[in-house]
C-alpha cells in the first residue's frame, strides 16, 4: 500500500480519554458544551471522524453507508493530556452529507453557527482535474463561500472558535505526495479565506489523519482531537 511504513513523524501524541457520564453530567454538558460541525467532500471520512471523536472507535477499512441527512451525536466529554488537564465538552457533533456540495456546507455553517468546524479532505483523491472526486474545486468553492458568510454574518464569526482542516487517509500516500498535497490545500485556504476569521490561526494548518485501523491511526486522530480541544479552550 502506498505510504505504508513511510509515514513521517508529523504529530505529537496526547492522551485522549472519554469518561462515562451520568444523567446530571450529560445535562450539564448539553447546556455548556460546544457544537462541532463536521464538513467535507463525500467519502472523505466525516462519519468516521465523528465516531472517533465521540467513542474513540476505529473500524477496518471498508465501504461505509453514504450519509444522507445530518447525523447529530448525543453530548459527550473528552479529557485530554497525561493529567487530563484539558476538558472538551461537546454539546453535539454534527456530521453533514458530502453529496450536498460545498456551497450548501458553507450555508449550513452560517445557519448553525457552531463553535467549531472540522473540514475533512481526502489526501488520496486527485487535487485538481475533471474528476468529480477532485479536492481543489470543492475546497475553493467552500472557502470562498465560507469567507463571504463570515464577513457578512458577525455573529457567526464571533461564535466560531476553531476551524480545522484535516487531510485524511494519510496512510494511502507517500511522504512526498502528502507534503505536496497538504501544501496545495494550504495555498487554497490562504488564498480564498485570507484573514476573514481573524485569530483562528489553526486554519493555517492542515492536519494529517488516519481514521481506519492502522498502527498509527490513534496517534494521528488524537492529534487532531487535541488541537480541536486546545482551540476551543482559548
Amino acid at each position: 500500500m502506498p505510504g505504508e511504513g513511510a509515514i513521517a513523524a508529523e504529530v505529537i501524541l496526547d492522551l485522549v480519554a472519554r469518561p462515562a457520564m451520568n444523567g446530571l453530567a450529560r445535562v450539564h454538558t448539553w447546556f455548556t458544551g460546544k457544537e462541532v460541525l463536521i464538513l467535507g467532500p463525500a467519502r472523505a471520512g466525516k462519519s468516521s471522524f465523528s465516531e472517533y471523536l465521540q467513542y474513540g472507535l476505529l473500524e477496518p477499512e471498508q465501504d461505509t453507508p453514504t450519509t444522507i441527512t445530518p447525523h447529530k451525536s448525543a453530548s459527550f466529554r473528552l479529557k485530554i493530556g497525561r493529567g487530563s488537564s484539558l476538558e472538551m465538552k461537546v454539546k453535539r457533533a454534527v456530521d453533514v452529507a458530502g453529496e450536498i456540495g460545498p456551497i450548501e456546507h458553507a450555508r449550513l455553517a452560517e445557519e448553525r453557527k457552531p463553535e467549531a468546524i472540522v473540514v475533512l479532505l481526502d489526501i488520496d483523491a486527485p487535487v485538481a482535474g475533471r474528476s468529480k472526486n477532485a479536492t481543489s474545486p470543492w475546497l475553493v468553492a467552500f472557502c470562498k463561500h465560507l469567507k463571504q458568510r463570515l464577513v457578512e454574518e458577525p455573529k457567526m464569526k464571533k461564535r466560531l472558535k476553531a476551524l480545522l482542516f484535516v487531510a485524511n487517509k494519510r496512510d494511502k500516500v507517500s511522504d512526498a505526495t502528502a507534503e505536496v498535497r497538504i501544501a496545495a490545500f494550504k495555498d487554497i485556504i490562504h488564498k480564498h479565506l485570507g484573514e476573514a476569521f481573524g485569530p483562528l490561526s489553526e486554519s493555517e494548518f492542515v492536519l494529517p489523519c488516519i481514521l481506519i485501523r492502522h498502527p498509527r491511526a490513534t496517534e494521528f486522530a488524537d492529534a487532531v482531537v487535541s488541537r480541536l480541544a486546545r482551540s476551543l479552550s482559548k
